[in-house]
């Protein structure tokens, strides 16, 4: 049987000696430990998606007592805040693309 995993990999050679191809029978434990990766990555990427759309809500609810009111007229200190919460969305977006392996 030959590797249908997307890794090469050559282990066990006892196995070949025995008349098994390339660690048989260990195929399986490599495709658990695969999907395990797999399924860790996504669960990261599905909180870094949820962090920046907090962020990004609380961006929003800052600013929305400013709407249609001039820049210059919203204090200091919440052009502070909202300036960090919008960056912390882009920063959780620049984690989940890389991690997802997404050109920005």
């Amino acid at each position: 049987m030959q590797n249908p995993s997307k890794f090469p990999y050559k282990c066990c050679t006892h196995y070949s000696k025995q008349g098994y191809d390339e660690g048989y029978l260990m195929l399986p434990i490599f495709r658990d430990l695969e999907y395990k990766k797999e399924k860790d990555r996504l669960d990261l990427a599905q909180q870094l998606a949820k962090k920046q759309q907090d962020a990004t809500q609380r961006y929003i609810e800052i600013m929305r007592p400013y709407v249609d009111k001039p820049i210059l007229s919203i204090p200091k200190d919440i052009m502070g805040k909202a300036t960090a919460a919008l960056e912390e969305a882009k920063a959780a977006d620049r984690q989940w693309r890389k991690l997802v392996r997404v050109k920005a």
